[in-house]
């Protein structure tokens, strides 16, 4: 019986960590340097704070919300304030990836999801194992190959 949802996080590099917490650090260090600095005009200390302000939150939303939610029907991924949906029937392939682009990942080890005709999305979930078992199960139409899910039509 599959339960109607399971929920993966999303696999956190090293790298990335170092990169988002290094952004916040800066963030906050620069409206701690113009909010002390004498000199600095009121115009140039409310621009800093207010980018810092809504850059900061958003980063942590980005970093504590990035996961993928496996439903009976759908593929759910969000991160921070994004979302997309894809149905599980409308996956193609589901293979390893170390694509540097822009994705919903806080890894750079990633599977890459092909859907539709053209469409493509890479994820990296945490539990890579169970994230390929569970979909497995829920889309019967992907099989096994060398390790991965591939559609056989």
């Amino acid at each position: 019986m599959i339960t109607s949802y399971v929920e993966f996080r999303s696999q956190v590099s090293p790298s990335m960590a170092i990169l988002l917490w290094g952004c916040m650090v800066i963030l906050v260090g620069a409206s701690f340097l113009v909010l002390v600095d004498p000199g600095a005009g009121a115009a140039e200390r409310f621009a800093v704070v207010l980018i810092s302000a809504l850059m900061v939150p958003g980063l942590l939303w980005y970093r504590f919300y990035t996961l993928y939610r496996l439903t009976e029907t759908h593929l759910l991924i969000r991160s921070g304030p994004m979302s997309k949906s894809i149905r599980l029937d409308e996956i193609i392939s589901v293979k390893p990836d170390r694509n540097y682009s822009s994705s919903p990942a806080l890894s750079f080890d990633r599977f890459l999801i092909r859907y539709r005709q053209y469409d493509r999305i890479s994820i990296s979930p945490d539990e890579r194992g169970e994230f390929l078992k569970e979909l497995a199960a829920r889309a019967p139409h992907l099989v096994w190959e060398d390790s991965y899910l591939v559609s056989l039509g």
